[in-house]
């Protein structure tokens, strides 16, 4: 069995006889990172029983253990580097890589609140192990993560990327948080000389302070400025005595037993950490760089799904600014809520299918608002609009919004009533980032694409390019109307009277209680809803707009 495992999330990719890498969502190997092409590089068995590596005419090419190269074999331990990623690659059937010279740092550590010790300031150290600590804290270590990434690429065997592996299928077999942390128990007590592991989950409070989710022991917190610095500093592990302060020499931590504490982050949909595994465990023996390797690979790789466990979703950014969301509250609601928070995070293409009068500029809008390409431009071009310059030209001529939205988005509505010639080379767009083959430079824009025909009936009907199966099958986004979800009509008029209320010169504007009653049988959606409370907004003769007077324009 072959896969790949990748180095900054340690998530593990199974291996086909031939494989595509890339960030198209519809690559075998599906690699969501700004460096990546869209079709970046092919992995496929060859004819020598070994895999080789192909760059596809990449932006940033391909690196077999840091050579950069068109094509070559791969063994088992070498890293594989696509666009700015690292992989490691694992084969079983295959033995590993003739081995090089360790060049790990060993046990070294990084001090925290201190100078990087030295051979000198050591031995000052243990001559100074008398003194009395301010705190438990003083004598926290951190192992760097360049030591750690050096023992995965020079000192991981093929048996320890196989633990990697199957610790890493078990985790995608748990159904919920405690099958996640049964998963990562099973594998750490059985590869790692060590008992008593501590395993939860920890995340800020409505405070700021970082607290166990689960558990409320004092003795096994930490403080929120340690927690955030070894995430920022990109250490990993943590070593300290819990039971004698005296003690800061890490000789002597290691002979009276040390306390090793491992930080790996969950992320939200903006890759901004919001939480932590956390495994605290007394050591029998010191743990190897390679053992903290293999802890911190599986424990990243969990967090992946943890995140989608623990419904890990923030409402507000680094800088206070709110999250853009859809109005309501029902489960609905919230499970598009969910998938869009997904999205956000992808560069990938996504379909959003719906009902005439559903706002799908809004939910292309709340996409581009969470995701990072924020800061950029949201063009819209809508295919049923004849009016100006053909659709095609709009598309692909010299004015481009293709050209135009590059690193942000571009939403285009119904696409379904683009001819499919326009289609196939939207297609031919997506797979290749060039809007022409003989273009120098790929264009980094990301596609949303709407339809009010669902996307099989769409495909049946031959008015969907057959090619686009690849491309939505597995992004789209199925909005439902709204009497399919009565339950969030005083959300959705609220949100719409706002609006109003923002584009009407009558700032004082409010609606009286319950007049949201007035949408509840009717038979139009989002767009019709908006139109309504604009035109009862433009008409009003008084600061309050009632029920009755909203059932006149329906």
């Amino acid at each position: 069995m072959a896969n790949l495992i990748r180095l900054d999330n340690g998530q593990t990719y199974s291996l086909k006889k031939e494989n595509i890498i890339g960030r198209l969502s519809a690559a075998d190997i599906f690699v969501d990172d700004v460096s990546v092409s869209r079709h970046h590089a092919q992995i496929n068995l060859h004819g020598t029983g070994q895999y080789q590596l192909v760059d596809m005419a990449s932006c940033n090419g391909v690196a077999i253990n840091g050579s950069k190269l068109a094509k070559g074999l791969v063994r088992t331990g070498d890293k594989i580097t696509i666009g700015k990623v690292d992989l490691i690659f694992s084969d079983d059937s295959y033995p590993s890589s003739p081995p090089t010279q360790n060049t790990s740092a060993g046990n070294k550590t990084l001090a925290i609140g201190g100078k990087i010790p030295t051979p000198s300031s050591s031995s000052t150290r243990s001559g100074s192990s008398n003194r009395t600590a301010t705190s438990v804290e003083d004598f926290i270590e951190l192992t760097p993560s360049a030591s750690i990434n050096s023992a995965i690429h020079d000192d991981f065997s093929s048996e320890w990327l196989k633990k990697v592996v199957l610790t890493n299928l078990a985790v995608n077999a748990a159904k919920n948080e405690m099958e996640v942390y049964e998963a990562l128990n099973d594998a750490l007590q059985s590869s790692i000389q060590c008992s008593q592991i501590y395993l939860t989950v920890i995340k800020d409070d409505n405070e700021g302070n970082i607290a166990l989710a689960t558990g409320d022991d004092d003795n096994l917190r930490m403080s929120s400025d340690l927690m955030r610095k070894t995430l920022n500093e990109g250490c990993s592990f943590m070593i300290r005595d819990v039971s004698n302060s005296k003690l800061v020499d890490s000789n002597q931590l290691m002979r009276h037993g040390v306390r090793s504490i491992l930080t790996a982050p969950l992320f939200n949909s903006q890759k901004k950490p919001i939480g932590f595994i956390y495994i605290d465990s007394k050591l029998d023996q010191v743990i190897t760089n390679t053992e903290f390797a293999f802890a911190r690979l599986i424990c990243m790789h969990a967090g992946l799904l943890l995140c989608k466990l623990l419904n890990t979703t923030v409402t507000a950014d680094s800088e206070g600014s709110k999250i853009l969301a859809l109005p309501g509250h029902s489960e609905y609601v919230q499970k598009l809520m969910k998938k869009i928070e997904i999205y956000s995070s992808l560069d990938s293409p996504i379909l959003v299918e719906g009902h005439e009068g559903n706002d799908f500029a809004e939910v292309a809008n709340i996409i581009h608002g969470n995701s990072s390409r924020q800061h950029m431009r949201l063009i819209s071009l809508n295919c049923e609009d004849t009016s100006g310059l053909p659709i095609y030209e709009q598309l692909f001529g010299a004015a481009s919004k293709i050209t135009q939205a590059n690193q942000g988005t571009l939403l285009i509505e119904n696409i379904d009533k683009l001819d499919l010639a326009s289609q196939k080379k939207i297609y031919e767009f997506i797979a290749s980032g060039k809007i022409n083959e003989h273009d120098s430079k790929p264009i980094d824009t990301r596609l949303i694409c709407t339809t009010k025909v669902a996307f099989e009936e769409a495909l049946a009907q031959g008015i969907l390019h057959p090619m686009f199966r690849s491309i939505f099958q597995n992004s789209i986004l199925q909005l439902l109307p709204v009497l399919q979800h009565h339950e969030d009509i005083a959300d959705i008029v609220e949100h719409y009277f706002i609006e109003a209320c923002k584009q009407s010169s009558k700032k004082d504007l409010q609606l009286e209680n319950g007049a949201h009653l007035a949408f509840y049988d009717c038979q139009g959606n989002e767009l019709e809803i908006a139109f309504i409370l604009k035109f009862a907004a433009m008409k009003a003769k008084t600061n309050i707009i009632t029920k009755e007077q909203l059932e006149n324009f329906i």
